[in-house]
């Protein structure tokens, strides 16, 4: 037991330092939340946040970078327990990074809209409806060849 505990924290001393590290400013790409942890202000105690918790404390936010304030952990963020929570493990978000320190987390929501994940099986049309929809580009082809109006009594249409 003891000997995957240590090997747990090597591998996440490895990951550590393998990620990137931030200065000052808003960060170009969202990530997302590792943990949200909960750090009992009587005892110190720190443990995953359930939303539960009926001790007063500080809620702790662990993302995936450093910033120069603490190159040996993960940049945190965090806020009083009693605050309303607004983000989960996993969210994508960008941080506003000051002094060193995380002042703002930004839903990436926020900056772009996510993508939609397009079945293969919608992209089948029935040949009636292909019919009506040639029908509809072939009327409106003839009536695009046609002179403009405006331009009948001219020799050159400038087009």
């Amino acid at each position: 037991m003891e000997n995957n505990v240590e090997k747990y924290k090597a591998e996440q001393e490895e990951r550590i330092q393998r990620s990137k590290i931030y200065g000052d400013g808003t960060t170009p790409i969202p990530h997302g939340i590792l943990e949200i942890l909960f750090i009992d202000s009587e005892t110190g105690k720190i443990t995953k946040h359930t939303g539960k918790e009926q001790t007063s404390g500080r809620i702790l936010i662990l993302l995936p970078f450093r910033t120069p304030r603490n190159l040996s952990k993960y940049a945190a963020y965090t806020q009083p327990s009693e605050w309303k929570l607004k983000f989960n493990r996993g969210m994508m978000v960008n941080t506003v990074i000051e002094d060193g320190y995380i002042k703002k987390l930004i839903p990436s929501y926020k900056f772009m809209p996510a993508s939609q994940v397009i079945d293969p099986a919608s992209f089948e049309v029935p040949n009636e409806l292909l019919e009506k929809i040639s029908e509809v580009f072939n009327e409106i082809d003839h009536s695009v060849q046609e002179v403009p109006v405006g331009f009948e009594n001219l020799d050159k249409v400038p087009f």
